[in-house]
């Protein structure tokens, strides 16, 4: 899938190892062959935990939330959807 490890993460509900990821500045920006960064991928988890996350981070910008997956959908998109 070209999954990250962030992203792995992000789909098994890890909060803990994405919390302790951030200090180090990832790069959010990675997409995995669905075209998915990590925040697409926490979006589609129920309770928004590791969106919420994410959304604390000040790495997480506008252009950031703004990446289409192949699907052509947006965070947003997909957090409306959820």
């Amino acid at each position: 899938q070209g999954d990250t490890a962030l992203h792995v993460a992000a789909r098994a509900g890890r909060t803990r190892f994405l919390e302790q990821s951030l200090p180090h500045k990832p790069n959010l920006a990675l997409q995995n062959r669905q075209g998915e960064t990590v925040l697409h991928v926490a979006a589609y988890s129920p309770d928004f935990t590791n969106v919420a996350i994410f959304s604390k981070n000040p790495s997480v910008d506008v252009p950031l939330v703004s990446i289409i997956n192949n699907e052509g959908k947006t965070l947003r998109d997909i957090v409306m959807q959820t």
